[in-house]
């Protein structure tokens, strides 16, 4: 959520940071943006390419701190591709998910 949306939509009392501080908060999410990919699209058959099986670890979301490093929450497993028949006798591409473990993780900083 940005500034403008907890102003207007929750109708939070926000402080415009200064410049310094605005590069850091920007600096953080550029950050948490690229670890958790939020710009790239989910695409389990790109994901794939031309495999028929793929090992994954998603991050999913994220508790950070200076003293106690960072907590995040991860789905791990094996993204494999089946086909599967359509109703109307055609085949299509479909997908499972051998999850082997989804839960928080610890890692010091």
């Amino acid at each position: 959520i940005n500034r403008r949306e907890a102003q207007s939509e929750l109708e939070l009392s926000i402080e415009k940071p200064s410049d310094n501080l605005y590069a850091l908060i920007k600096e953080l999410y550029d950050d948490i943006q690229a670890e958790l990919l939020l710009t790239e699209t989910y695409d389990p058959s790109g994901m794939l390419g031309t495999e028929s099986n793929l090992a994954y670890t998603l991050k999913r979301g994220l508790l950070e701190s200076v003293d106690g490093g960072s907590n995040y929450y991860v789905s791990e497993g094996e993204l494999v591709q089946l086909p599967n028949q359509s109703a109307h006798g055609q085949q299509q591409m479909g997908f499972h998910y051998n999850r082997r473990f989804e839960g928080w993780k610890h890692e010091k900083v």
